[in-house]
């Protein structure tokens, strides 16, 4: 009996380290998908925050006839929204511009793009995210005067 007097004492020593670095571990795991979690909660936001400022401004250059300044130039004033609020609940701003320009190859076509940068309130990320579409521009003979907007096409959604 007297040989095993330290015996448990090491055993005790043992199990304790092993304890704490298995509670680090899980600690340290449970910190990094919290942080993961709030990321992705914050990225997600922001895309739709972004989205929805190019939707807004799609909408707004539609119901405004504001296209109709793209069928004979590249650029059309009065169609940026600066530090825009949706409401409280979205908690952050966006910044959305628009431009044109021509198609190549002699086209009377404009790619429109409408560029929507999110600034969540809690968060250093920006969100960029552009629409792209295609319009389609056509001409009565050769009398520029008769240029309109037919159709759009080629919606594509890029996120950066």
């Amino acid at each position: 009996m007297k040989k095993n007097k330290g015996g448990v004492l090491v055993f005790v020593v043992i199990a304790l380290v092993f304890v704490t670095i298995l509670g680090a571990s899980i600690a340290t795991l449970t910190q990094n998908n919290i942080l993961q979690a709030i990321y992705q909660k914050e990225n997600r936001e922001g895309y739709y925050l972004a989205r929805s400022g190019a939707e807004l401004m799609y909408e707004h250059l539609k119901s405004n006839d504001l296209m109709k300044g793209f069928v004979n130039s590249n650029t059309i004033s009065g169609v940026e929204f600066t530090d825009y609020e949706f409401s409280e609940e979205m908690n952050g701003k966006v910044d959305v511009k628009v431009s044109a320009v021509s198609v190549a190859g002699g086209s009377l076509n404009k790619i429109v793009t409408i560029e929507s940068r999110a600034k969540l309130d809690n968060s250093n990320n920006d969100e960029v995210l552009k629409l792209r579409f295609e319009l389609v521009i056509v001409q009565d003979g050769t009398d520029t005067s008769t240029r309109r907007i037919n159709s759009f096409k080629d919606f594509k959604w890029e996120r950066q």
